[in-house]
């Protein structure tokens, strides 16, 4: 028995008068408190007879607790562990949501964007094209346009030399012979704008000049991007220049 119990026992072993100390208790109620003060008896021996095994299931009771966290068994850690995965699924959702989002508006981005580079080829290309035509005929134009000049300069040479070959024979048929002649000369300088006696070869270097400055000069416009509206009034400036030299033949240049 423990000193509190024995004490506790010497303490009430006097009557009990319910606070009147002129009424006694009645037996009925004695009788209870000596049962409930030797059952608290009891348990207090008992207690101090098993406190060794009873710490020893307690001991036991943890370790089992640790065990079972440690394993992923523990019936706490599994109710939050739950909870944790209903909010952590919320979470995905609301990202799978949040990308969704986004890959749609990055592929209707992207579409704008094809079709506005799409568009911006097509434009450009057709003007490029049209460039080119453009290009292209005015070369060809002027390629015909050379081509005439150069027909011209052809037959110009040609005709001076017949004409050469003519006044040398006339020449040989004597002074009477050629007096009558000149009144056809003035007759041919007054259907011309421009009568240049000049040799054949002076001619032909005179026409090849000419024809190369023409050439650089377009080439200068084409390189600058300008209209060739000015190249065209040089090469018809040019014609009418070129058929208007009449080169002597040799016989006639000597004389």
């Amino acid at each position: 028995m423990s000193a509190y119990s024995a004490s506790h026992r010497s303490e009430t072993s006097a009557p009990y008068y319910g606070g009147n100390p002129n009424v006694q208790d009645a037996p009925a109620d004695r009788d209870l408190h000596h049962a409930i003060m030797q059952r608290l008896v009891t348990i207090n021996q008992e207690f101090c007879a098993n406190r060794e095994s009873i710490y020893e299931d307690k001991v036991k009771e943890i370790n089992q607790d640790i065990r079972d966290v440690c394993a992923g068994n523990h019936p706490i850690y599994l109710d939050k562990v739950k909870r944790l995965s209903a909010i952590r699924d919320e979470a995905i959702h609301k990202a799978k949501l949040h990308y969704e989002y986004q890959l749609d508006s990055a592929y209707q981005q992207y579409s704008e964007d094809m079709r506005k580079a799409e568009e911006e080829y097509t434009s450009e290309k057709e003007e490029l094209r049209e460039k080119l035509r453009a290009n292209i005929e005015d070369r060809l134009k002027r390629l015909n346009e050379d081509k005439d000049i150069l027909d011209i300069t052809q037959d110009f040479n040609l005709d001076g030399s017949s004409r050469g070959n003519t006044k040398r024979n006339l020449r040989k048929r004597g002074a009477d012979q050629a007096e009558p002649a000149k009144p056809s000369k003035r007759k041919h300088a007054a259907t011309t704008a421009l009568n240049c006696r000049l040799p054949e070869d002076e001619a032909t270097d005179d026409l090849a000049l000419m024809k190369k400055n023409i050439c650089r000069h377009e080439a200068s416009v084409e390189f600058l991007g300008e209209p060739n509206s000015s190249a065209t009034v040089a090469s018809g400036s040019a014609c009418s220049v070129l058929v208007e030299f009449k080169p002597l033949g040799p016989t006639e240049g000597s004389g």
